[in-house]
């Protein structure tokens, strides 16, 4: 049973291309060459042409367009050098540099300059708490998440990360509820705030809210493996063991390389009496992701394990 961790670089994805297209089009319609921000000095501003901003609304384009993480950095890089003011670019990178890289102090070097080109963006103070809380530093985390959302109320972003800070750091089952439940009632159509709920209704041993969630997540997108995971592991607390093996089955077909799901799968062995064969998936994932945010229950599950086996 875990959080979907897709959602905030999908989301930040989502809108980019739009946005910054229009904006470009319009300002360089006034002028033959432009500067993106209004935040410089005019005796530090760069005079940026227009060949230099759409060569690195291209790379920026192709940055958003691969899934390799080397890649990614290298075309967002390009994007900035062509364009020092890009913010975007280097949010985007920032996420790149955290979620994939693990260098979490160029990720906030970048993060902190999109923030200075346009503080007034919630998504980059999201993206900023999202980096304090790999890092652990959860309360920076909040802090960033409370300011995004100062500045948009409704930014489902902001409460989805700010679910994840109560959810995973914090432990604060309550107060991870009232966070994802607000990100759903802002877009209801989008999936993973419901595949974290559920999450924390298991925690809290809500199972049949837990497996509702994961049912909405799967009526919005049927191919979000943590839902059948999560679906899976509700099913197996709720006795329904043979539902739970199709569902984790189901994830790992979608998803084969998520090692997540074998401390799921272990979860459903738990659940079913099957101790023996939880412990070797419990095993499996604590080798293969020793620093992962589940490893911690993972262990503590597998000495109960053990000892049902004693």
């Amino acid at each position: 049973m875990g959080i979907s961790r897709e959602y905030l670089r999908i989301k930040m994805k989502m809108t980019r291309l739009l946005i910054f297209s229009i904006f470009c089009v319009l300002f360089m319609s006034l002028s033959g060459c432009v500067s993106l921000t209004e935040r410089e000095s005019s005796s530090d501003r760069i005079e940026i042409s227009y060949e230099a901003v759409d060569a690195a609304f291209g790379w920026y384009q192709k940055g958003l367009n691969t899934e390799n993480a080397n890649e990614e950095v290298d075309y967002f890089t390009k994007a900035i050098e062509l364009n020092p003011y890009f913010a975007d670019a280097y949010s985007m990178r920032a996420l790149v540099l955290a979620e994939n890289i693990g260098d979490y102090d160029k990720a906030l070097t970048d993060i902190n300059r999109a923030i200075s080109l346009n503080p007034q963006k919630a998504d980059y103070f999201s993206c900023r708490g999202y980096i304090f809380r790999l890092k652990k530093q959860p309360y920076k985390a909040l802090a960033n998440c409370k300011k995004a959302i100062s500045i948009d109320a409704q930014n489902e972003l902001a409460h989805f990360e700010m679910g994840n800070v109560f959810a995973i750091s914090l432990r604060n089952y309550e107060k991870a509820i009232e966070s994802y439940s607000k990100s759903i009632e802002i877009e209801p159509n989008q999936p993973y705030a419901y595949v974290n709920r559920s999450f924390t209704y298991y925690m809290i041993e809500e199972y049949q809210k837990s497996f509702e969630d994961c049912d909405g997540a799967l009526q919005i997108d049927d191919s979000v493996a943590k839902a059948y995971a999560n679906r899976g592991i509700a099913n197996a607390a709720l006795g329904n063991y043979a539902q739970a093996v199709e569902d984790i089955a189901q994830a790992m077909k979608i998803a084969p390389e998520d090692e997540d799901f074998y401390y799921d799968r272990g979860l459903i062995y738990y659940h079913s009496g099957e101790y023996q064969k939880a412990i070797l998936d419990f095993d499996r994932y604590i080798q293969q992701v020793p620093n992962g945010i589940y490893v911690q229950d993972a262990k503590r599950i597998r000495k109960k394990c053990s000892a049902k086996l004693k």
